[in-house]
């Protein structure tokens, strides 16, 4: 979820509708760049040096944080709201996204997300993906005011900030130990049918891991996924890639990342 870095997913898209537009599909919004130490002096020698002090705070370089509502998202809502019926699966059943009961809830979490978001300040332009599925909240460029005043709002379970993490390894299995001796492995619980959601990492799809040797039978559902490989104006190294059984789908949702950092680094897609 907090993903200041290099980050992409796998498998399965992640809900990124963006907020402040009304609608069922992805909202995009402009940032307003952060203005900078060497602006606020300029300011000065242009004889503004009574700039009220608060205000210049307000307006200080921000940070990236994901909010965290207390509302249940989609696959938890079992119909509390008045008027909204309840949107989560029964055990064994798959979400329908397209069910209008998921798509009405999914318009009140936006609402009351961007509710929360203006009465702590927060400018829209500085909002930036919005999520209602597994959770409900939003990324926002954040001043410390901001945070202290959504933290303060009974609406907001809490406030993380969105910071940069680093692989702690790429064997999984050792690092967690499922490989040991009496593991989870050993046991018999090899993750047979399990669909993984997210993969932070990046994904190079030519990678034996992803390939598909025929033996996956084809999922009804996925077959409208984001395949996002093959920016080859970026990087011509960037070939484009079919998904399949094994990587169903692969979206790059970078954009706390890019805007951080100012690039997308060596490849602009989800390799």
């Amino acid at each position: 979820m907090s993903s200041r870095k290099t980050s992409h997913n796998g498998a399965i898209r992640p809900d990124a509708r963006r907020v402040t537009s009304s609608g069922g599909g992805r909202r995009r919004i402009k940032r307003r760049l952060p203005i900078t130490a060497m602006a606020l002096a300029a300011l000065g020698m242009l004889g503004l040096d009574a700039l009220d002090p608060v205000s210049a705070l307000q307006e200080a370089p921000t940070d990236s944080y994901i909010v965290v509502m207390a509302a249940d998202p989609i696959v938890g809502y079992d119909g509390d709201e008045p008027g909204l019926e309840a949107t989560a699966p029964e055990d064994g059943e798959k979400l329908d996204a397209s069910d209008p009961a998921v798509v009405e809830y999914a318009e009140h979490l936006l609402e009351e997300q961007e509710e929360v978001a203006a009465d702590a300040g927060v400018s829209g332009a500085d909002i930036g993906t919005a999520f209602t599925t597994a959770i409900s909240g939003f990324e926002a460029e954040l001043t410390d005011a901001e945070v202290t005043a959504l933290e303060r709002d009974p609406a907001v379970s809490f406030v993380v900030a969105n910071e940069m993490r680093q692989l702690q390894t790429d064997s999984t299995g050792d690092f967690l130990g499922l490989n040991d001796p009496n593991g989870v492995y050993e046991s018999g619980y090899t993750g047979e049918g399990v669909v993984v959601g997210i993969i932070d990492s990046g994904i190079w799809p030519e990678h034996p891991s992803f390939a598909d040797d025929g033996t996956f039978p084809e999922l009804e559902g996925f077959d409208e996924l984001p395949c996002m490989f093959g920016d080859t104006d970026y990087n011509p190294d960037d070939a484009p890639f079919d998904c399949n059984n094994k990587l169903l789908g692969a979206y790059d949702f970078r954009d706390g990342y890019k805007a951080a950092v100012g690039s997308a680094e060596t490849f602009n897609s989800a390799r």
